[in-house]
């Protein structure tokens, strides 16, 4: 599916549940567009709705990039990689590696 993830557009906690409530959006689709919203229905074996919402989202981070959010889980990860590699040295680990692919 790619480098995009989905959640829910709204939230309501109820009860120790949360209930997703989406908006509703009436959208005017020319055949164009409304074919797009069709392929990548079925792309993503679900409603057309659910793929126009999908397409919106990618496209959001296509162009403004992450949410805050997202970009705060990135730096959270390459983080905990900073921490999982430190002491290594990556120049011997380069030359481990060659060493190793050249007696393969």
């Amino acid at each position: 599916m790619g480098a995009c993830e989905f959640a829910p557009l709204y939230s309501v906690p109820l009860s120790g549940f949360t209930i997703d409530l989406p908006r509703r959006v009436t959208v005017a689709l020319d055949d164009r567009s409304y074919e797009a919203a069709q392929a990548l229905s079925h792309r993503y074996e679900c409603s057309t709705a659910e793929a126009i919402r999908k397409a919106l989202v990618c496209h959001r981070e296509a162009v403004l990039g992450a949410s805050g959010a997202k970009r705060e889980e990135r730096i959270r990860n390459l983080e905990e990689l900073f921490d999982l590699f430190e002491g290594n040295d990556a120049d011997e680990e380069i030359r481990r590696r060659k060493a190793e692919d050249e007696w393969s």
